[in-house]
């Protein structure tokens, strides 16, 4: 069995207990220098074990930089710009202020929704569909 089509044989339901973990794991991380070295794993397992390449993932770009960015945006410009003595003002236009707090706080949100997304996508594009129902049939998760 070739290396990289390791991810494909995998059950989907230790496949789908990962991506609940990996999202845990973010979002218990505290520093963006550990979400990195998250994402970073998550990159290399995507390239060593999942046989695709990247333009079948190509097209869960848009969602995997979109969303994440458009948090980081929006918590960077808006994060509350309370004068307490832990956030120094770099930036500020009419209502929008750039602190140094509101630029920590964005990179974390963002790099944890990046983290918990990307792991998801892996899956998705890893995993049947069929094989995800057929499993969760077998295990008795309830049918709505």
């Amino acid at each position: 069995m070739p290396v990289r089509r390791t991810l494909k044989t995998i059950h989907p339901l230790a496949k789908l207990a990962w991506v609940l973990n990996t999202s845990v794991v973010a979002g218990v991380m505290s520093t963006p220098r550990q979400l990195f070295w998250l994402a970073m794993t998550i990159v290399v397992v995507f390239a060593l074990l999942s046989g695709l390449s990247l333009r079948n993932i190509g097209k869960y770009w848009r969602i995997l930089l979109t969303i994440p960015v458009l948090l980081f945006a929006f918590h960077l410009f808006l994060y509350p710009a309370a004068g307490g003595s832990t956030q120094h003002l770099l930036f500020r236009w009419r209502f929008l202020h750039v602190t140094t707090a509101g630029l920590a706080d964005a990179a974390l949100y963002s790099l944890r929704l990046f983290c918990s997304v990307f792991a998801l996508v892996l899956f998705l594009a890893t995993t049947e569909i069929k094989a995800i129902i057929v499993s969760l049939i077998r295990v008795r998760v309830p049918v709505p």
